[in-house]
C-alpha cells in the first residue's frame, strides 16, 4: 500500500475537487502534467472517488487495477463519479459547496483459490478487505467501508453476488475471487 501524507492526500482532494469544478463549470475535464507533481503522485495506483452532497451517496466511480499515474487516476475517476454514475443526477455548479470527497487508494489485487462459498467467507476479514467476484458474464466489487453498512459476512457476499447480477445462492468453479486493501481520506 502506498501510504499517503497529508500534503499528499490534500494534494489529491484538491485535485479531485478542481477536476469536479472545472466539469460542473464548463463541462471540460481538468488537464493533469504530471511534471507539476512530486514523483510518488505519478506511480501507477488504482483509486476509487466516492463523492456525497450534504452527506448523501452522490457517486462513486473507481478502477480496481493501477492502470494510470495516481494524480491522473484521481482525475478521470473524479469526473467519471460526478457526472457519469448512471445512478446519480450529476454534479452541478450550485452542489459544489455541498460536496464531500473520499478517496480511497487500493492495494494491488490478490487473487484466491476458494472451492466454495463458505470458504470465501472464512477468509474476508470483515472491515479490511474489499472483494472482487468475477463469474462469466458478471463482475462486482464492494470497497472495504461497505462492511459499514453490511457488517454480515453472509449479506456481504450475497449482496456483491446481487451487484454482479448472479442470483443470492449461485456459486460455480468458474467463480474467481480477490481481495484487496484500501487507504481511505476525505474532505467530507
Amino acid at each position: 500500500m502506498h501510504s499517503m501524507n497529508k500534503q499528499k492526500k490534500e494534494i489529491l482532494l484538491k485535485v479531485a475537487r478542481d477536476t469536479i469544478r472545472k466539469g460542473a463549470e464548463t463541462g471540460a475535464r481538468l488537464e493533469i502534467d504530471l511534471e507539476d507533481y512530486d514523483a510518488s503522485l505519478s506511480e501507477p495506483v488504482a483509486t476509487f472517488v466516492t463523492l456525497y452532497l450534504s452527506g448523501e451517496l452522490a457517486g462513486c466511480i473507481g478502477s480496481l487495477e493501477a492502470a494510470r499515474p495516481l494524480v491522473e487516476d484521481v482525475a478521470a475517476n473524479a469526473y467519471s463519479a460526478a457526472f457519469s454514475d448512471h445512478r446519480f443526477q450529476g454534479i452541478q455548479t450550485q452542489d459544489l459547496t455541498r460536496l464531500g470527497i473520499e478517496i480511497a487508494l487500493l492495494s494491488p489485487l490478490e487473487p484466491i483459490v476458494v472451492q466454495s462459498e463458505a470458504e470465501l467467507k472464512q477468509r474476508l476479514i470483515a472491515h479490511k478487505d474489499g472483494l472482487l467476484i468475477e463469474a462469466p458474464g458478471a463482475r462486482a466489487t464492494f470497497l472495504p467501508k461497505v462492511w459499514q453498512s453490511l457488517p454480515n459476512v453472509d449479506d456481504f457476499v450475497k449482496q456483491l453476488k446481487i451487484k454482479a447480477g448472479l442470483a443470492e445462492d449461485f456459486w460455480s468453479d468458474a467463480v474467481s475471487c480477490f481481495l484487496y486493501r484500501t487507504e481511505t481520506f476525505a474532505d467530507v
